[in-house]
């Protein structure tokens, strides 16, 4: 019995190692969570520091309008929803979206 429990927990220790070895090879924003306020956050701090250098963008209008759309979404509590929104805004200006 001892012998058969020990054997479970060391396969359950190897998947969960695996596991967080495939998530680190993952970019950082799909290693964050992002069903939350502070992921909404985070990217809208990010979009409006980025659109000051990125405003002349060809996709600068399109990203606005995205952007508030994503903010409305965040405040709604729609945040997974409203996370794809502020990342596709700030894609469309050429900037990579960071959990920071």
């Amino acid at each position: 019995m001892k012998r058969a429990l020990l054997g479970l927990v060391a396969g359950a220790v190897l998947t969960a190692t695996a596991a967080v070895a495939d998530n680190n090879d993952l970019p950082e924003i799909l290693q964050t969570p992002q069903a939350n306020g502070a992921s909404c956050v985070s990217l809208q701090r990010q979009f409006d520091a980025e659109i000051v250098t990125h405003a002349n963008a060809p996709g600068a209008p399109s990203a606005r309008e995205r952007r508030r759309k994503g903010e409305q979404k965040c405040n709604n509590g729609r945040y997974e929803d409203g996370v794809k929104d502020l990342a596709k805004a700030l894609r469309n200006i050429g900037v990579q979206p960071t959990m920071r």
